[in-house]
């Protein structure tokens, strides 16, 4: 289905944890096992045209899940392109209803939410799903685990009173985002900055607001079409350097692109430029059409590809820690730079320390007690002994596989 251009040499090495068994992949830019994914995808985008050979269900529904794809498997059974039990009947049944139902407590919630920041007279910015969701063929088809939103700091004390009308607790404050919820599914995310100030190309966006409109007779923000597609791009980049992206990602490109066809395009590659991720969107947008539209891949759009494709939906941890260490540029050893890791996920900067606690700002000596407090929680809720594990397991073999795998897109 795919076309790649022809190579004899191997592109890369990837270390892929899938079913508790580790593997690894020598990529040729040949299509490997998870191409059952996108070919479905394809034939689901595509209905005029008929699968040769129907797949499996399950040979391929852990990977959708992997990629939070699991609304197309309904599509999937729907169109004749899997073989499925009873059993299995039903699970696609459920994950289609369990999508539905998600979509419209969203949709509901949001209007309530909408409603009383208007009425409150705050501005606010939906981002993300929200946005993109209403490009694809049917909303149920692209899952949203948060609902995104925007909003000036000044703001965030009104906006937790407003949310606490609504019945949603706080679940966690500071950071980039604080976190609200409410029974049955409803995470609902306020964010202070687009792209947290962590991250190389924040800068971009301290001054989004100027960029900002709001709609008449609401509080409700939106930006221009060009706007919000350099912000999916970005999103998505801070997750693929950060430890990788699923294939949803590319899908979200690839249906924005088909909705909003009259993009100013100058415009978009002058600010790729400012944002140093022309290449990286060159790459995502030839993976696109490559996998939903049968045009030619070549060799490097492959290998990003399969990247991608044994990512999940945002990244592994084992790509996480050896992506950073990876962008690490000094000169030390693999040992001391993964001491110098540890050393910065253990006991971020003071800086970031306030973001993530902002009681710190006041009472700044409570510093050891909150290091103390991140450590215990990171140990017994988080992937702390995970993390630690791959961090073992970094070698210069893997080092050099992801910063192959980075200068694709470079």
């Amino acid at each position: 289905m795919i076309k790649y251009a022809s190579c004899d040499k191997i592109s890369i090495i990837v270390f892929f944890k899938y079913r508790g068994v580790f593997n690894v992949y020598i990529y040729r830019g040949q299509k490997n096992m998870s191409d059952k994914i996108i070919k479905i995808l394809y034939y689901i985008i595509h209905p005029e045209e008929k699968l040769d050979q129907v797949v499996e269900y399950k040979q391929v529904s852990s990977l959708f899940k992997a990629h939070s794809l699991e609304p197309f498997l309904w599509y999937a059974k729907k169109l004749g392109l899997v073989i499925y039990t009873s059993e299995e009947e039903k699970e696609i049944n459920f994950l289609h209803q369990t999508s539905i139902y998600r979509t419209m407590v969203q949709e509901e919630e949001y209007k309530f939410i909408k409603k009383e920041l208007s009425k409150a007279e705050i501005a606010f910015l939906p981002l993300k799903g929200f946005i993109i969701r209403d490009c694809y063929p049917s909303i149920d088809m692209r899952n949203m685990a948060d609902v995104d939103i925007l909003v000036q700091i000044k703001e965030l004390k009104k906006i937790k009173t407003i949310m606490k009308s609504l019945n949603y607790d706080l679940v966690k404050q500071g950071g980039n985002h604080d976190v609200y919820q409410k029974k049955p599914c409803m995470n609902v995310e306020i964010h202070r900055d687009m792209i947290d100030e962590s991250i190389e190309f924040s800068n971009y966006y301290k001054d989004i607001w100027k960029k900002i409109e709001i709609k008449e007779n609401s509080s409700e923000c939106f930006l221009k079409d060009e706007d919000n597609y350099l912000f999916i791009i970005a999103h998505s980049a801070k997750h693929y350097y950060a430890g990788g992206i699923g294939v949803r990602f590319v899908l979200d490109i690839y249906f924005y692109l088909k909705k909003y066809k009259s993009l100013d395009r100058e415009y978009i590659d002058k600010e790729l430029e400012k944002l140093n991720l022309k290449e990286y969107e060159k790459r995502i947008c030839n993976l696109a059409n490559g996998w939903f539209d049968k045009e030619t891949l070549t060799v490097d759009d492959a290998v990003v590809g399969d990247y991608i494709l044994s990512s999940g939906i945002y990244g592994r941890i084992d790509n996480a820690v050896q992506a950073a260490i990876a962008n690490d540029d000094s000169s030390k050893s693999i040992k001391s730079l993964k001491r110098k890791y540890f050393f910065k996920k253990a006991f971020p900067s003071f800086k970031e320390m306030k973001r993530k606690y902002p009681s710190l700002k006041i009472w700044f000596l409570l510093l050891p007690f909150y290091y103390m407090h991140r450590i215990i929680k990171a140990i017994f809720k988080g992937n702390a002994i995970e993390e630690v594990k791959q961090l073992n397991k970094v070698d210069e073999v893997k080092i050099k596989s992801q910063k192959n795998i980075k200068e694709k897109t470079k």
